[in-house]
C-alpha cells in the first residue's frame, strides 16, 4: 500500500511543478511587454505609464495607448477608446 501512495503523491507534485512552470513562464511574458514599452509599434515615444481600474496602460507621443486586458496588452487609437472597451 505504500508504494501506491508514494506513486500517487509523485504524480501529484509533478502535476503541480508542471502547472507552476506553466504560470511563471504566462506571467514572465506579460511582465516583459510591459517592460519593453519605450517605443510603441509605430515608433512613437513613450509618454507616461499609469493604471486603469486596476489594469497597465502605457501612453505614447502619437495618441495610441498599450494597455493591460484579460488577453493580454492590446493597441487602442486612444485612451477614450480603452475605456470604452473596458467600461462597456
Amino acid at each position: 500500500m505504500s508504494e501506491v501512495t508514494t506513486n500517487w503523491f509523485a504524480g501529484v507534485s509533478a502535476v503541480l511543478a508542471i502547472a507552476v512552470i506553466v504560470q511563471t513562464l504566462l506571467q514572465m511574458r506579460k511582465t516583459k511587454r510591459w517592460n519593453d514599452d519605450s517605443d510603441s509599434p509605430s515608433g512613437a515615444q513613450r509618454v507616461s505609464r499609469a493604471r486603469y481600474r486596476g489594469r497597465r496602460v502605457v501612453h505614447y507621443s502619437d495618441g495610441t495607448v498599450l494597455a493591460e486586458t484579460r488577453f493580454g496588452f492590446k493597441s487602442f487609437e486612444s485612451f477614450d477608446r480603452y475605456r470604452q472597451y473596458i467600461d462597456r
